[in-house]
C-alpha cells in the first residue's frame, strides 16, 4: 500500500523512486529470505486503467562496500567527514565526533561542512561545492589548500581550534563526493610556542653572558671540549685584532696559540682533563706562553682556564681568560 500511495496523483509516465522517502525496502524471495533493494516504479494509463511497472535493483552488494567503507572510515585516526557534491555532510566518523564535541552522527549528517570547518574560508567552500563537477579536479582542491593555509574547526559549543586539512575528491556512481580527514593541532601549536619560548629564554640567558664577558678587561674565550670556540667577549676581539665574533665562531683554541705550540695545545687540555681540576694559571712570569694574533703577531700572556656546564648542551665547556703579560715582561 505504501509503495502505491506514494505516486498517488502522479501524472502519466512520470516515475518515482520510493528511495526518497525510505532508507531501505527489502525484497523477499520464494525461500522467504529477505535482501535490500532499490525500487523505482512508474505509473502507465491505458484507456481507463492505471498500471504500475517496477524497477528493482539489488543493493546487496552495495550495502557490503558500504560496510567495507564504514569500516575504513571508523579505522582512521584522523576525523573523517564525507559530503556530496554541495558540501551536505553525508558520513562522518566517531573520531569527527569526538574533536567537534558531537553526541551522534545524526547531529553532524546533514548539515553543510562549511558549519565545522573553514568557515572563514566561505567564497572557497563556494567555488567548490557550487562549480560544475567537471570544473572541480584535484589541481582545484590544491589551489583552494593553498589559499587556505590556516584552517579553523568549530566545535558544537562554538569554541574554535587550529585544523590541517586534506582533502580527497571522489567520483562515485557518477556523483562528486568530497572526503575531507582533520587534525587537531592545538598539541602541535602549544609545543611551537614552547619551543619559541625556550628559544627566547636561551637567546636572554645568551645576550646577559655576553654583557658579563663584556665587562671585563680580560679577554675571555668560551670553548667546547674538543676545543671549538662558541663565545667570546670584545676585549678578545680587539686583543687578538678580529673585528666580528664569526671570525673566530667554529675555530679552534688552538688558532690563538702561538710559540709554535699551536699542535701541542690538544695534548695541553687533554692532560688537564685527566688531572680532573676545575682550573688551572699557565703562563707565570718565568715561562714562555705566547698568544697570537689575527695578523701573526705574537705576544707574551697568562691563561686562566675554569671548566663549566653549559647549559647550551648540557656539556663541560672551557673558559679561557687571556691576559697579555707585555708590561709585566718588559719592567722584569
Amino acid at each position: 500500500q505504501e509503495l502505491f500511495s506514494g505516486i498517488r496523483g502522479a501524472g502519466q509516465d512520470e516515475s518515482y523512486s520510493l528511495l526518497n522517502h525510505m532508507r531501505e525496502v527489502l525484497g523477499k524471495r520464494k525461500d522467504q529470505s529477505e535482501f535490500p533493494v532499490q525500487i523505482g516504479l512508474k505509473k502507465l494509463k491505458t484507456g481507463d486503467k492505471a498500471h504500475f511497472v517496477a524497477y528493482c535493483h539489488d543493493l546487496t552488494e552495495i550495502k557490503k562496500q558500504m560496510k567495507v567503507a564504514e569500516s575504513l572510515l571508523e579505522s582512521s585516526f584522523d576525523s573523517t567527514f564525507v559530503t556530496n557534491h554541495d558540501g551536505i555532510i553525508q558520513r562522518v566518523n566517531k573520531t569527527a565526533l569526538q574533536m567537534f564535541g558531537y553526541d551522534n552522527k545524526e547531529d553532524l549528517v546533514g548539515l553543510p561542512i562549511a558549519k565545522v570547518i573553514g568557515g572563514a574560508y566561505g567564497k572557497w567552500h563556494k567555488r567548490m561545492f557550487q562549480a560544475p563537477d567537471s570544473a572541480v579536479t584535484p589541481e582545484t582542491l590544491e589551489e583552494i589548500m593553498a589559499h587556505m593555509p590556516d584552517m579553523t574547526g568549530k566545535r558544537r559549543d562554538n569554541s574554535k581550534f587550529p585544523l590541517q586539512v586534506g582533502l580527497k575528491l571522489l567520483e562515485l556512481h557518477g556523483e562528486r563526493t568530497v572526503v575531507a580527514y582533520c587534525h587537531d593541532l592545538t598539541r602541535h601549536q602549544t609545543q611551537m610556542q614552547q619551543l619559541e619560548q625556550e628559544k627566547q629564554a636561551i637567546e636572554r640567558e645568551r645576550q646577559l653572558t655576553q654583557s658579563i664577558l663584556d665587562s671585563s678587561f680580560d679577554s675571555i674565550f668560551l670553548a667546547e671540549e674538543d676545543g671549538t670556540i662558541v663565545q667570546m667577549n670584545a676585549s678578545a676581539l680587539t686583543e687578538f685584532g678580529y673585528s666580528q665574533h664569526e671570525e673566530l665562531i667554529g675555530q679552534n683554541i688552538s688558532t690563538l696559540v702561538g710559540g709554535g705550540k699551536a699542535s701541542e695545545h690538544g695534548g695541553y687540555m687533554n692532560r688537564f682533563k685527566e688531572e680532573n681540576r676545575e682550573s688551572r694559571t699557565l703562563g707565570a712570569h718565568d715561562s714562555a706562553l705566547l698568544a697570537k694574533r689575527k695578523d701573526g703577531t705574537e705576544f707574551p700572556c697568562q691563561v686562566g682556564i675554569r671548566l663549566v656546564s653549559t647549559a647550551r648542551k648540557m656539556q663541560r665547556g672551557r673558559t679561557g681568560s687571556w691576559g697579555d703579560d707585555s708590561s709585566l715582561r718588559g719592567s722584569g
